[in-house]
């Protein structure tokens, strides 16, 4: 009796450590917009050195990612290029407002290929857009839908070139679509973020917008309600802590 009561707890302990084996390699997945793709997955390298958690990440616009997650997408923790979409989780209660800050700041930028060798620009630069690039279509993120859109909308009409811009303009579905039509010389030139041009081998810098000229691009970070949990909290934190600081930085991106 005591040895079937020994090979009893044996067979106990082995499932408790696989249970928690399997609590611990549990996928995590992070929505996140599109202009974060290559920074998160740099960032997170440096959280799998100090977890065996396991990330996923699913990248598109904003707005496409909310919506997925109110329908009830597998979420854990959204991250949106504006505040627009987190109001809009909010107003369905999925997130979780302790749990819930701004904890990125990009800048909106004109970005050329680099095959048109275009100088950077302190002023706008009208000649170049009117005169250069006259026969070309523009790249720009969807207005209506994606967040880098909205800016390019804001900054352009701030220097009343809006109807003119968007006339010719190719709206993509995220801010990298509208990157890589750039990259590709699909359409030359177009509106992206600064953090797009960063260590880009493939564009230029043309001209970057000043703070005033459109509303502060802000990326908030969040965790669903639904999914919560000790381990979700501490990739949040991580997110959000000193320790990939230097890789967002290295990227482009400013800390509030």
């Amino acid at each position: 009796m005591g040895r079937v009561f020994a090979v009893f707890l044996i067979l106990l302990k082995i499932n408790i450590i696989c249970n928690n084996q399997e609590v611990r390699a549990a996928t995590i997945n992070v929505f996140a917009a599109s202009s974060l793709a290559g920074t998160l997955e740099k960032a997170s390298k440096l959280y799998k050195t100090n977890s065996e958690q396991q990330i996923r990440y699913s990248f598109a616009s904003s707005s496409a990612l909310a919506k997925q997650i109110k329908l009830g997408a597998p979420a854990a923790i959204f991250i949106s290029a504006n505040k627009k979409w987190l109001n809009y989780l909010n107003n369905y209660s999925v997130i979780n407002k302790k749990f819930s800050r701004v904890f990125l700041l990009n800048r909106l930028v004109i970005a050329a290929n680099k095959s048109w060798r275009i100088q950077h620009s302190s002023a706008f630069p009208y000649a170049i857009i009117r005169d250069k690039f006259k026969d070309n279509r523009f790249s720009i993120g969807d207005p209506n839908h994606v967040p880098s859109g909205f800016y390019a909308q804001q900054g352009l009409s701030f220097f009343k070139i809006w109807k003119e811009f968007n006339s010719k303009s190719a709206p993509m579905h995220n801010a990298r679509a509208a990157l890589a039509m750039i990259e590709r010389n699909e359409t030359p030139l177009g509106v992206v973020y600064k953090t797009d041009t960063t260590e880009n081998r493939k564009v230029d810098l043309v001209f970057l917008f000043p703070s005033g000229s459109h509303p502060p691009i802000e990326y908030s970070i969040a965790i669903v309600n639904r999914m919560d949990s000790p381990a979700i909290r501490e990739l949040y934190s991580f997110l959000t802590g000193p320790l990939p600081r230097p890789t967002y930085i290295k990227n482009g991106f400013e800390i509030p």
